[in-house]
């Protein structure tokens, strides 16, 4: 995203996607939402830190990690661009887990007293967050069940399903073996081995850009399985 692009993405209207969010009546608000870069591998928040800003993606891709009794960071969700992540700042409680960039990002993110103050002014705009919120709880509890469960193979099928397009079979970013390892809960060998024998049978193919498009119809099938390696 070019600068122009990205400072009209910060805009408070394009933040919550909102048309109620009028510029007559937010003119005040304008200057307090800001453009934060993460670098890959970067912090754009820690957990236990006060949750101080909610964070809308613009582009790249964060993970959001939990640190397990085994000294290890689960992944359990991926955040994409036109995601709002943050969402426990409403409550005033610190952020829960770890939110890392996967490669360069680009978020816009607003304090937490501008945004109760909107609120307070838009009482629709508060239910839509709200909303948004219990989808976003709803669909990390899918996530959770959906690749926590079947055989290594369904479950890297899954995963390719959740993070192709909406409007396309492609896949812009695909997660480091390593990072598909950690969400899925398998060794990072045996996602190796798995997404090479996928790739082979031609479900999965690498374009010159870089972005991976996959076979929706054959993933899907794949993604019902239920035996086969879960190491």
């Amino acid at each position: 995203m070019n600068t122009q692009s990205i400072n009209q993405a910060c805009s408070l209207e394009n933040f919550f996607k909102h048309p109620m969010v009028l510029q007559g009546d937010t003119d005040d608000m304008q200057p307090r939402i800001e453009i934060i870069r993460t670098a890959k591998g970067e912090h754009l928040f820690r957990s236990d830190e006060a949750a101080s800003y909610m964070y809308a993606l613009r582009s790249g891709l964060i993970k959001l990690t939990q640190l397990r009794v085994d000294g290890d960071h689960r992944i359990i969700r991926l955040v994409r661009p036109g995601d709002l992540v943050g969402l426990r700042s409403l409550l005033g409680q610190p952020h829960k887990y770890d939110a890392v960039a996967m490669m360069p990002t680009v978020a816009c993110r607003i304090p937490v007293t501008d945004l109760r103050s909107i609120c307070s002014r838009l009482p629709t705009l508060r239910d839509e967050i709200y909303a948004r919120w219990q989808h976003t709880v709803d669909e990390a509890s899918n996530w959770l069940v959906d690749l926590s469960s079947g055989s290594a193979r369904s479950r890297i099928a899954n995963l390719m399903l959740m993070l192709k397009d909406a409007e396309s079979d492609i896949v812009r970013h695909v997660p480091t073996r390593q990072d598909m390892a950690s969400i899925l809960g398998v060794k990072t060998e045996t996602v190796s081995r798995l997404y090479s024998e996928l790739k082979k049978s031609g479900y999965i193919a690498r374009k010159s850009s870089g972005e991976v498009e996959i076979d929706v119809e054959a993933l899907r099938a794949i993604a019902f399985e239920t035996e086969g390696s879960s190491d």
